[in-house]
């Protein structure tokens, strides 16, 4: 194999492997502008109530788009990378999704993933425990979501 041929593959792959975001320290994480945040019953907390952190990955891939997150395909916030929120939400079975969509500077669609690709994770929410929530992105695969959990 020639190396004429080696090295456009390396590059590629290294390209890809660096082509995903990567998560956000807690203690770093900033907090969404209130503008962005439609869901503001969902920051108080109340009896019975689980609280779940949504927060979205750093890095500059997808940083021109907002991470607009749903619970139940309700709109609830739009995310910048590197941004958490806390949200209580009742004790029951709940979808979240996240499509990575909005240019920032002009608030009109530009759509990073495929048109349509939104990814989406069910949870169950009955049993008394915090969720941590987090939103990525990769070139390959398009948007990620992910989750742990603890005891409340």
């Amino acid at each position: 194999m020639h190396l004429n041929k080696v090295i456009p593959v390396l590059a590629f792959v290294a390209a890809a492997a660096g082509c995903s975001t990567k998560p956000t320290d807690m203690r770093s994480a900033g907090s969404p502008a209130v503008s962005r945040i439609f869901a503001k019953d969902l920051l108080l907390n109340s009896d019975g109530r689980r609280l779940v952190r949504l927060t979205r990955d750093s890095g500059l891939v997808a940083s021109a788009a907002y991470a607009h997150v749903f619970i139940d395909k309700q709109h609830v916030a739009a995310l910048d990378a590197g941004e958490s929120i806390d949200f209580y939400l009742p004790p029951k079975k709940a979808t979240f999704s996240v499509v990575f969509s909005g240019e920032k500077d002009r608030g009109h669609p530009l759509l990073l993933a495929t048109p349509g690709s939104i990814a989406s994770l069910d949870l169950d929410l009955t049993s008394n425990v915090q969720l941590d929530v987090r939103l990525g992105f990769n070139v390959a695969t398009g948007p990620k979501i992910g989750y742990s959990a603890r005891l409340q």
